[in-house]
């Protein structure tokens, strides 16, 4: 069995030290010969930093996310 709680929003534009850790959830659902399973579960760690102007950006546990476009 697989839970994900959460207590709070995905990512929260808030500047208090309590609000800019959170987590982003991920899982594969798979059918097996027993039927359907949960085959992979992960939890990437992820901090949200505010930048002057009112930016928000989230930085994943390997680092930054840059934009592709």
């Amino acid at each position: 069995m697989l839970i994900f709680y959460s207590i709070g929003n995905f990512v929260s534009a808030q500047r208090e030290k309590t609000c800019v850790k959170g987590g982003m959830a991920g899982f594969t659902v798979s059918l097996t010969p027993d039927g359907y399973r949960v085959t992979k579960a992960e939890l990437l760690p992820l901090v949200i930093s505010w930048e002057q102007g009112g930016k928000y950006t989230a930085d994943f546990a390997n680092g930054p996310q840059e934009d592709e476009n």
